[in-house]
Parts: C-alpha cells; structure tokens; sequence
C-alpha cells in the first residue's frame, strides 16, 4: 500500500524503531527514504538473493541491503549477522521523491496456511522470514510497529547534538605491519603478481557514550549537504548545477548491535531493463584552496602515470568481468570526477 503524504526530509530522518531499520538517499537527491520493521527479508547465497529480487515487480517498493564481495572468506565476527547477502524490505517506510513528493508505505507480507508451511521451510533454508499466516495478523503486526514509531516533534538545526567524546582510536595492523605490506604489495605490482591491490584494515573507536547509527547518519547527511552548499556559494552556481555531486548516504541495521553504514560518491551498477552501467573512481588528489589549484590537480591527476596505470586496472577488470554476459560493451576515457570539501558540522 502507497499513500501520498506531505512531510519533511527531517521527519523521514528521525524515525526510530528497536528492529531492522533501513535509510537511503539517492547521489542526485531524488529520493530519500527510511524503514523500519521487516516485511521481508531475503538472506542466502548472493545468487539465491538476486534470484529472489528478480521476482520482485512492483516499480515502487525497494529491498535495501547488499551482497559480500568475497562470499568464499571467513566473515569476521562483526559482519557474522549479515550473512553472505541480506536484503530487507521495510514493513513501514517514507519516501521522499524529487520535487517533495513524500510516500508513506506499509508492505504486507500473508500466504494461506499451507503456503505458510511451505514458506517456512524455504525461509529456514535460507535464513528468511515467513510470511503471516493470514491478512488479519499482517496488519495488526504493522500497526503494533506503527505505535512504536517516534518522530522528532520540533526541527532542530544541525547538529541536533554533539556526538559522544572519541577516547580511543586503535588499528588492526601497527604502523610497522603497515609499512610491511605497502611493501610487499610493491614487490607483487613489480613482478607483476599483482595489477591492483586496496590495503585496509580493522579500525576500533571507542566512544564515552552509546553511539546512536542514524545521529551519525544525520551528521553524515548535514556535512554532505553543506559541502555542496557552501562550494556552490563560493562559486556562484546553484547547489543542483551540473558537477554538484552528492554521495549515497545509507544504513542497514538488522539488530541492536551492529549497524552497516556508509557515505560514498562511488556508484557500483545501475540497471535498467537490460542495459547496465557502472562506475569505479581511482587515484585521488585533494581539493585546491582555488580554482586555479583545483585546475592545476586535476591535470596532475590525469597525467600521472601511476593513478593511469591504476584506474586502467580497473577498467580492464570491469571488462574482463562483465564482457562475457555483454553484447555490446562500452567504456570511457578517464576523467577527473570534482568532489565538494566535505567537513563535519562544527560544534557551537
């Protein structure tokens, strides 16, 4: 069910519920939208979830969620509650659409008894959730989570409030270890082992206080908007010009305990009927303090041998991948994508 509603961005920020909740917003801002409760949750191997999705055909209601990269390697114990993918789709959910257009939706999930039974034995399979055994039930388990919907009574300008005091910072490898792998990430790319390796490691932060997942979203949210508020106005171009890039904002919890979030201006694929397109942003240089600097960078940037050799890596790699379920493929040259400066709200 849809029903058109009239809300505002801040009100589709501040629901809170104590089950799985969801929250997106789309790079150019033409949709934002959060959900709380789980009318339907997909888990599984990667190909039982896409096989899943691609039954699904309402142009409206959308699964949240992801897939592993490596769905082979041991999960580590923080990611041991999304499984190899899960997908969620919202009991309740507000959309808020281009031009302010706002979607309240409630998706109701029933089957017969039999089918019940059926159903029940799949989802165990597969690490899913049942559907209700009857309409009746469906609707009164909605309206139950419904009740326990907060909304924020009063807008409050950013930062709603200070996040707690960071006390400690402590990473997986120390700087030695560190030093040692650049290392021998060097010598793989040398003998050609290697064309591409990301280094990354586990990184502990412990807080004074409980940190709240959709507060960090909400300050997320705050820095990216005024970046491209306050870029725009040094420029003199609106906000919406073309080159204004937004990030995808989102977070996936399922539980209390762990919560997947992210900020990134980097799309992985879009699909539309059987056309596919997919971005992937390598080499990096800092914004200039002027737009002659920023020029200057940017040239750098496209002439520098070392991040030309790494985003042809990962081109060839896309092609390599996609080339074999492609009738036709296409990719361009590359070019400098300007991101605005981004900071976090200062705390007054």
């Amino acid at each position: 069910m849809f029903a058109p509603i009239s809300s505002s961005l801040r009100q589709c920020e501040c629901l809170t519920y104590d089950s799985a909740r969801v929250s997106f917003r789309q790079q150019h801002k033409t949709l934002t939208a959060a959900g709380v409760g789980a009318a339907e949750r997909i888990n599984g191997t990667p190909e039982d979830a896409l096989s899943s999705l691609a039954g699904a055909n309402s142009p409206r209601a959308r699964f949240y969620g992801g897939l592993r990269f490596d769905s082979d390697a041991e999960a580590q114990q923080e990611w041991s509650g999304f499984g190899a993918s899960v997908f969620v789709l919202p009991l309740w959910e507000l959309q808020v659409c281009d031009g302010g257009r706002c979607f309240l939706a409630c998706h109701v999930r029933w089957a017969a008894a039999a089918e019940v039974a059926v159903a029940s034995n799949n989802s165990a399979d597969k690490g899913g959730a049942p559907p209700a055994p009857s309409w009746d039930r469906a609707t009164r388990a909605a309206l139950l989570v419904l009740q326990k919907l907060h909304v924020s009574a009063d807008i409050v300008s950013p930062p709603q409030q200070p996040l707690p005091t960071l006390i400690s910072h402590e990473g997986s490898l120390s700087p030695d270890d560190w030093e040692e792998a650049v290392q021998r990430v060097l010598h793989g790319i040398e003998s050609g082992e290697w064309s591409k390796v990301v280094l990354a490691q586990r990184v502990r932060l412990q807080f004074d206080a409980v940190l709240e997942p959709l507060h960090l979203l909400q300050r997320l949210l705050e820095a990216n908007d005024a970046a491209i508020a306050n870029g725009a106005g040094q420029n003199g171009h609106s906000p919406h010009a073309a080159g204004a890039r937004h990030a995808y904002l989102f977070l996936l919890q399922l539980d209390a305990e762990a919560a997947f979030m992210g900020c990134t201006p980097e799309k992985l694929f879009k699909l539309d009927g059987t056309s596919l397109s997919t971005e992937a942003l390598a080499g990096t240089r800092p914004r200039g303090e002027t737009a002659e600097a920023d020029t200057a960078l940017a040239h750098e940037l496209l002439h520098c041998e070392k991040d030309l050799r790494e985003v042809t890596a990962v081109r060839d790699f896309l092609v390599r991948a996609l080339g074999p379920a492609s009738e036709s493929l296409q990719h361009s040259t590359p070019f400098v994508l300007q991101l605005r400066r981004e900071s976090l709200p200062q705390e007054s």
